[in-house]
């Protein structure tokens, strides 16, 4: 093992594995120079300003697909909606991380907050994104590896079925296309996380996720003229999971 020290004094290992020991006082040095330099302050202001901006948007491209009665510009509101979308994701990423508060509490206040606005299971989101942190790109632990139609390694490929095989074999042309449904697959994935975790104490978050999807999902298709149904329904998703794609890649 080869090993020297930054210019911090924090030991850098070059290749192989720590043994639990070393690798916790390793940690814990690194940290004291992050926290020295100031690297783990948290930034209110960054993140008011993340919430007016963020929180507004989406509000503002609801009312605006809304309101507007000329498709042009309902298509230019929708694709707003979905960026937007994509920013309250971002909130949602810090919140789990307890990047905005010092408070845990707060933090998943927040994140459940901006979790539903964008009807996405805050729960969900934070034990899979734990889960990927803990062992990232680790196929079989990682479940961002895991990704439906793609592999990113040999023993990933499917064994069987043609279909599956041929859209794995030409990932990178069925890419954006497969990937703009990529708040779909979060929506179904919050689903069968409920399905499986089902408790009482669940049933607030699933509530309000319920909700979330008749006014996304269902409503729309009800109340409103075909064009702006298809701008909620179909435009904003498809542009949150195109430029989220690009976040993810």
């Amino acid at each position: 093992m080869n090993r020297r020290l930054d210019q911090s004094g924090v030991e850098i290992i070059n290749k192989g594995k720590l043994p639990l020991r070393e690798g916790v006082e390793a940690y814990a040095k690194l940290r004291q120079v992050v926290e020295k330099k100031g690297l783990l302050k948290r930034q209110y202001g960054h993140y008011l300003f993340l919430t007016i901006f963020g929180v507004g948007g989406f509000l503002g491209s609801w009312l605006g697909v809304w309101q507007l009665r000329t498709w042009p510009w309902v298509v230019v509101w929708a694709i707003l909606l979905g960026f937007f979308i994509v920013q309250l994701g971002g909130l949602v990423h810090d919140a789990g991380h307890r990047s905005i508060c010092k408070s845990t509490f707060w933090n998943d206040v927040w994140g459940y907050v901006y979790a539903a606005m964008a009807v996405l299971s805050y729960r969900q989101w934070r034990d899979n994104h734990n889960r990927h942190h803990a062992r990232p790109n680790e196929h079989g632990e990682d479940p961002d590896m895991g990704i439906i139609f793609h592999a990113f390694a040999k023993k990933q490929l499917p064994k069987k079925g043609s279909l599956m095989r041929w859209l794995t074999r030409y990932q990178v042309v069925w890419f954006y296309p497969l990937r703009a449904l990529t708040f779909a697959s979060l929506r179904i994935d919050a689903i069968v996380y409920f399905a499986k975790k089902w408790s009482v104490k669940l049933l607030p978050e699933v509530v309000v996720f319920g909700l979330g999807l008749v006014l996304w999902f269902g409503l729309p298709w009800i109340i409103l003229p075909l064009f702006k149904a298809i701008a909620f329904v179909v435009i904003a998703n498809v542009t949150a999971g195109v430029y989220a794609s690009n976040i993810f890649a």
